[in-house]
């Protein structure tokens, strides 16, 4: 979780930079286009990133099923890029400016289909895992700056190829730690990514599609609270992806035992939600300051979050114990639902009301991890 602090602290301390450079309204769309790389990676990984935490922790085959896996990878990319390349026309204010930057991340996001970090933090090499990801950050933000420096017309170019960087250095290091060659060499799958990866596949899809739908909703709303939005964003996802390296932790160990009970994992959830509240708190007394019409919305958006990151650690808890399928299922018909009415009645209703909604979702949601997280004893142990 150090590492990725740090890593983050470079990564939105560039942020700030690139808008001193450039300026806010540059910043908007190289931020859009920053966001959507970001996006294919994620989506691309087809839930099979979180499924290796487990499968690496617990089976000794995995090289075949990894080579496999990341296959299936190399299509999810390419299919979430044209995606994010569609919603970039649709939607970003300078599509060209965003296109680049996404065009010039592309060594990357093929980087990004054999990114040792699961296969690492599943056999149990944390502090490789740990340099990897914050190497990778530290490297983009010195390209990002240098290049938007020296060259501030190339920005563009220079987001994409430093964001390129970073992940394909990832790629160098897992191979300096010893995993096998064979780890980059994807095979042809010979059948559809396992039904738990393809859940959490799903699931990804829709929740970045629910996530990243708000800075668009915003332009609609608010385009004047975009470049505020999008740093807002940033911030929280920075935080999250903090608090998120507790799954690559939490997953393999509690997988590789199959003995954690509920009782074990309960302090240390109480402990994570009172960090992210101390967070929360801090933003919404921020907004007083620098957004005092927009106090309302801020609350509700703090306390999203903090619905969001407790949910991520009981559902990391859950898919180790093979007990996460009805949260699943609940959510890919709730976040859906939610963004069509998000985006459909994003010019007739304010913004308060459509953060009010996705609070509601995440309750929901927060609801059903409680019954599951209730049903299980220390008895049962993953499938």
């Amino acid at each position: 979780m150090g590492a990725q602090g740090l890593g983050q602290a470079c990564n939105f301390a560039c942020q700030l930079a690139l808008i001193a450079l450039l300026g806010k309204e540059a910043f908007v769309s190289l931020g859009l286009g920053l966001m959507a790389a970001n996006s294919v990676v994620f989506l691309g990984e087809i839930g099979l990133g979180t499924y290796f935490l487990r499968e690496s922790a617990t089976r000794d085959d995995w090289l075949p099923r990894w080579q496999m896996a990341t296959g299936s990878r190399l299509a999810g990319v390419l299919l979430a890029f044209v995606l994010a390349w569609v919603a970039i026309a649709w939607a970003a204010p300078a599509p060209t400016t965003a296109h680049t930057v996404l065009l010039w991340g592309v060594p990357g996001l093929l980087a990004s289909v054999v990114n040792p970090l699961p296969i690492l933090f599943g056999l149990g090499h944390i502090r490789t895992a740990s340099f990897a990801l914050f190497s990778r950050f530290v490297l983009q933000s010195l390209l990002c700056l240098l290049i938007a420096a020296v060259f501030p017309l190339q920005s563009a170019m220079g987001i994409g190829l430093a964001f390129s960087a970073g992940l394909i250095l990832q790629v160098i290091i897992g191979q300096w730690a010893g995993l096998p060659p064979a780890t980059l060499r994807p095979r042809r799958p010979r059948s559809l990514p396992p039904p738990a990866a393809m859940r959490l596949w799903a699931l990804s899809l829709v929740g970045t599609l629910h996530d990243r739908s708000l800075p668009f909703i915003v332009s609609t709303i608010r385009p004047d609270l975009l470049a505020v939005v999008l740093l807002g964003v940033q911030v929280l996802q920075t935080l999250s992806g903090i608090l998120s390296q507790l799954d690559r932790l939490l997953i393999p160990a509690t997988a590789r035992t199959g003995a954690m009970p509920p009782a074990a994992f309960v302090p240390l959830l109480h402990k994570l939600l009172f960090l992210s509240g101390a967070i929360a708190l801090a933003i919404m007394l921020t907004a007083i300051v620098w957004l005092p019409d927009h106090r309302a919305a801020v609350v509700i958006f703090a306390c999203e979050w903090v619905f969001g990151v407790g949910e991520g650690a009981v559902f990391a808890f859950l898919f180790a114990r093979s007990a996460e399928r009805p949260v699943t299922h609940l959510m890919l018909v709730l976040v859906p639902l939610s963004t069509i009415v998000q985006v459909s009645l994003s010019g007739v209703l304010p913004l308060e009301s459509m953060l009010a909604l996705r609070l509601l979702v995440v309750t929901l949601v927060a609801l059903q991890m409680r019954r599951s997280f209730r049903a299980l004893t220390p008895s049962s142990a993953p499938a």
